[in-house]
């Protein structure tokens, strides 16, 4: 199974090309980069962002769509505004928070030529028990969302 499609590497290799400061990936594309396999293909892209700088640079470089409030703030003690755009058929969440981030919660992995920065796998299972435990008892669908993902990783 391909798990991102050539529509996903024009988004990426033109953030890569456009964008001077950190873009992370989330989602998805970070649970595939760490646990290294896949149980579907990539759908949407979700950006994470911890500069204004960068996010300017993002917001140049896309038609933001909208913003909201992230459905994750609900779950997670770091919060985001999320903006959404779409470009080359593929929905790309941008999670902005203003909050420092910690370097050595995050690493990057080199798939097929191109650089992914994400979360480490040690932090990534941190914030997956963080929103199983913050989802409850008033989300049983995020609930059970989570619980599922946290199962991979442990």
């Amino acid at each position: 199974m391909e798990v991102f499609n050539e529509s996903h590497f024009k988004v990426i290799d033109l953030i890569s090309e456009k964008i001077s400061g950190p873009v992370y990936y989330g989602g998805s594309v970070e649970d595939f980069l760490i646990l290294e396999n896949a149980y579907k293909p990539i759908g949407d892209l979700d950006i994470m962002v911890y500069d204004e700088k960068t996010l300017n640079e993002l917001f140049n470089l896309f038609d933001i769509e909208t913003e909201k409030e992230s459905y994750f703030n609900r779950f997670f003690s770091q919060k985001f505004t999320k903006y959404v755009t779409h470009y080359n058929g593929i929905k790309i969440d941008i999670l902005y928070s203003e909050q420092t981030i910690d370097k050595n919660k995050h690493t990057s992995t080199v798939y097929k030529g191109r650089q992914f920065n994400h979360r480490n796998r040690e932090y990534k299972i941190e914030v997956l028990k963080e929103w199983v435990d913050k989802s409850m008892p008033d989300d049983l669908w995020a609930n059970e969302k989570f619980s599922k993902i946290l199962k991979r990783y442990l």
